[in-house]
């Protein structure tokens, strides 16, 4: 038989207000936006490593204008 369990999350209602507009003005649905990182809850070392990885794929030029990234995204829906 399937495990199956209910989760009961909280978030801020202040961050997810400004999510919800911010993401409607890129016409983006909340069910459609990507996972995000939580510093919040991270560690100052997994921070740093997330910000190295950043900064070496930026680099690298492993890069995308944001404005093309959000066209493209859109296109894909």
């Amino acid at each position: 038989m399937e495990k199956t369990a209910t989760l009961n999350l909280g978030e801020n209602p202040a961050v997810k207000g400004r999510a919800e507009k911010g993401l409607s003005q890129l016409g983006v649905p909340m069910s459609k936006a990507p996972l995000s990182i939580h510093a919040d809850t991270m560690t100052t070392e997994e921070i740093q490593q997330k910000l190295e990885k950043g900064y070496d794929d930026f680099a690298a030029e492993r890069v995308q204008n944001a404005a093309d990234a959000f066209v493209k995204f859109r296109e894909k829906r």
